[in-house]
C-alpha cells in the first residue's frame, strides 16, 4: 500500500513537472514614459522600438526575473540598467508577463516585472 500512494505521489510530481516544463515565460514590454523608446534591449532579447504608452509583442524566455538589465535609446542618449545578480532570487515561471520600464524625471529608467492576467 505505501508502495502503491509513494508511486502516485512521485507519478503526479513528475506530471506537474512535465506541465510546468510545457507552459514558457513569455515578456513583453511596456514604455511607461512620455518618450520613445529606442533599440530597447532587455537582458539579450531587442525588442526594437517602443512608442510613448506602447507595448511589444511578447517573446519566449527561458527564465527571466522580476527585473533585467536594460539598455535603450532617449534623444540619442543611452540609457542602461543594471542588475549585478539574481542571487537569491526565484524566476518568475510559466505565463505572460509585462516588463514596464519607467523613466524618472532625473531621466534614470526602472524596469519591473507585472503578471499579465491572460
Amino acid at each position: 500500500m505505501r508502495r502503491a500512494i509513494s508511486f502516485s505521489i512521485a507519478l503526479v510530481a513528475l506530471m506537474g513537472a512535465i506541465a510546468y516544463g510545457l507552459r514558457p515565460t513569455q515578456i513583453r514590454v511596456r514604455n511607461a514614459s512620455d518618450v520613445e523608446f529606442k533599440s530597447v534591449t532587455v537582458k539579450d532579447k531587442q525588442y526594437g522600438d517602443i512608442p510613448p504608452g506602447g507595448t511589444t509583442d511578447y517573446q519566449v524566455w527561458e527564465k527571466a526575473y522580476l527585473s533585467e538589465r536594460v539598455s535603450l535609446s532617449v534623444n540619442s542618449t543611452t540609457l542602461t540598467y543594471h542588475i549585478h545578480d539574481h542571487m537569491g532570487e526565484r524566476p518568475l515561471g510559466a505565463g505572460k508577463f509585462t516588463y514596464v520600464i519607467r523613466r524618472g524625471w532625473s531621466g534614470q529608467i526602472g524596469i519591473l516585472a507585472e503578471r499579465d492576467v491572460n
